[in-house]
């Protein structure tokens, strides 16, 4: 069954992934401050800090956003199964 809302809750949650995805790479990068950059990390920034929490850098290693990705995997699938 592939339903408006199922189609949404997939869309979100890989748009979302892909916002923490590029936040990673900005990390490395470190481009010029611009519009985009700023939209992502005031979209992606709180849910990481709020990973940071529990999971904090080893060393100059940042697994966060690794967890938080397999976190939002969970997520996704919990949430639709629950609308099938």
């Amino acid at each position: 069954m592939n339903s408006p809302i199922l189609t949404f809750v997939s869309v979100f949650f890989r748009l979302f992934s892909f916002l923490i995805f590029f936040r990673v790479i900005m990390s490395w990068v470190r481009p010029r401050p611009n519009s985009l950059t700023y939209f992502i990390s005031d979209i992606t920034d709180p849910y990481l800090n709020f990973i940071k929490k529990f999971i904090p850098p080893v060393g100059m290693i940042d697994f966060s956003p690794i967890v938080a990705l397999l976190l939002l995997d969970v997520l996704q699938s919990i949430i639709i199964s629950i609308l099938v």
